[in-house]
């Protein structure tokens, strides 16, 4: 078995259920530049698509706007205009491309989804403590 890589899950606080564990994992994203830039992300397997902010696209160099609109649902039916970029990302070792999507909106949350993820590595969960991508 050849681990890519492994990451500690983060102890969050929340106002509503206190102290709790998440999963994390670092991952690496291609600039327009060609610069690998490093974002910090919420593991969600109940996302079907990676979604980083409209800053981490304006970071990144790449413009929101192209020809692959999004309307992308929320847990609550929210629905949110994004656009998606297939860009190259790096998890460990492994360098594949990967559909990210954008939302037109500013927030700071990272979420890495299902999608072109998930078919690419075994991810292994230990509660509380660590994600394995293999």
């Amino acid at each position: 078995m050849y681990l890519d890589a492994s990451f500690d899950w983060k102890l969050v606080n929340s106002t509503k259920f206190g102290n709790m564990f998440l999963p994390y994992a670092d991952v690496e994203m291609k600039s327009i530049l060609g610069e690998w830039k490093r974002f910090y992300v919420r593991i969600d397997t109940g996302a079907p698509i990676s979604v980083f902010s409209i800053n981490d696209c304006e970071l990144l160099g790449y413009e929101i706007v192209n020809d692959d609109p999004y309307d992308m649902k929320g847990a609550l039916n929210g629905e949110y205009p994004s656009y998606i970029h297939t860009l190259d990302l790096k998890i460990g070792k492994k360098i594949f491309q990967s559909r990210i999507a954008f939302p037109l909106l500013r927030h700071n949350m990272r979420y890495l989804g299902l999608l072109d993820i998930f078919d690419k590595f075994d991810v292994s969960f230990i509660k509380n403590q660590k994600t394995y991508f293999v």
